[in-house]
């Protein structure tokens, strides 16, 4: 097979493809109809087990050189040739997401616009924590084209992508596996959440598990909860059934609910979080996403929603009688 622009090697069951493009090793039209070949050479060998995703030099992927070059050799594309061009680029992409084998980026200075978008598509991302990303290309007056936007909301919820992709700011190695780091351990979902999954299992590394304890539309509720190592939190989104049953609160880190659900009107939240984890970011957060902010202030920090509370109020109240009731019943009542 000859390259001129990647760098392809085979042993021990893995292929490596490398962007072998100096200076810039960037995002050129010859690294993509290269990297689309290696990958399907690596994709119908068999004795391939994972593919591995590099750029040589310090190991930064720079973005989509390709236009730069296409506007250096002066070929006067039209405006459909360009969107074929990205078009190109975005299959690629989907080729590597879409893969049977796994994919690995290795971003040992970090990678930048369509590099960037590379890195996306693979199934793990190893980068030191120095490394540089970003996606710049609002500051060029461009947008994502290879499929980022997409992506990163999925990688990392559509606050922080929007935060990245409109400002085009840069975050380090350390930050992007914070945002980014996110397993799903179990889900029911290919069944339209209508059973509990029972089989899971996670890294002892996991900061925190969160699970949802309820779903009101099936009727499918957790009867036991997680169990989790001392070093890891357990967070549950107890909206659709708290109060329903007794729960000893002193097992979870976090809980958090919805009032609409049982307590009262919607507009305001319930939750009961332990003092040990506050402050415990490890990063700067908007003052009024700070629990700490609300608890000093008496859940007074903004105007509060009176009527909503003031239910609530009522039917905690309720609660607390029926429990008394229940508690001096006869024991010899017939039921």
């Amino acid at each position: 097979m000859k390259l001129n622009s990647i760098k392809y090697e085979k042993s021990d069951g893995v292929a490596k493809i490398t962007k072998d493009n100096p200076p810039q090793y960037g995002m050129t039209l010859e690294v993509l109809l290269e990297m689309k070949k290696t990958l399907e050479d690596a994709a119908n060998d068999e004795d391939i087990s994972v593919i591995v995703i590099s750029a040589g030099g310090e190991g930064f992927h720079l973005g989509a050189v390709v236009f730069g070059e296409v506007k250096n050799k002066d070929w006067n594309l039209t405006p459909v040739e360009f969107r074929e061009i990205s078009q190109f680029a975005r299959d690629i992409f989907l080729y590597i997401e879409n893969l049977e084998k796994p994919v690995i980026g290795v971003a040992k200075a970090g990678a930048v616009g369509g590099g960037f978008e590379n890195l996306h598509a693979c199934d793990f991302v190893i980068a030191a924590e120095e490394a540089k990303f970003s996606q710049p290309e609002v500051t060029l007056g461009l947008c994502t084209g290879w499929g980022g936007s997409q992506r990163l909301t999925r990688m990392v919820g559509w606050r922080k992508a929007k935060e990245l992709l409109l400002t085009g700011i840069e975050i380090d190695g350390k930050e992007a596996e914070r945002i980014g780091d996110i397993d799903v351990i179990a889900s029911s979902e290919d069944k339209n959440f209508s059973y509990i999954p029972k089989e899971y299992s996670y890294s002892e590394n996991t900061d925190y598990l969160h699970f949802t304890s309820n779903n009101t539309i099936f009727g499918t509720q957790f009867h036991e909860f997680p169990k989790v190592s001392k070093d890891t939190m357990l967070v549950c989104d107890m909206s659709s059934d708290i109060f329903s049953r007794k729960i000893d609160v002193s097992k979870f880190d976090l809980i958090y609910a919805g009032a609409q659900k049982n307590m009262g009107p919607a507009g305001t939240t319930l939750v009961i979080i332990k003092d040990e984890i506050l402050n415990k970011t490890g990063r700067d957060i908007p003052t009024m996403l700070d629990y700490t902010t609300h608890i000093s202030k008496g859940s007074m920090f903004n105007t509060p929603p009176v009527f909503p509370i003031y239910v609530s109020m009522l039917t905690l109240e309720w609660l607390r009688t029926v429990s008394y009731t229940h508690l001096t019943l006869p024991t010899n009542r017939e039921v």
